[in-house]
């Protein structure tokens, strides 16, 4: 991802992705994202799910 390629390019080592909703999780876990934590939303089992990615 352009945006990954461009945070290494300025030194950073992680990313973290903050996203929610039904498959936005999943797009990030094929690009080599793990989920470390979830807070739920309240309304039918939704919550915003914290995804991170080692650059280097």
């Amino acid at each position: 991802m352009a945006v990954e390629k461009e945070a290494m390019r300025r030194g950073c080592s992680r990313a973290v992705v903050e996203t929610s909703g039904f498959h936005a999780p999943e797009f990030y876990i094929r690009q080599g994202y793990v989920e470390f934590g979830q807070v739920p939303f309240g309304i039918d089992e939704h919550a915003r799910v914290f995804l991170r990615k080692n650059l280097r």
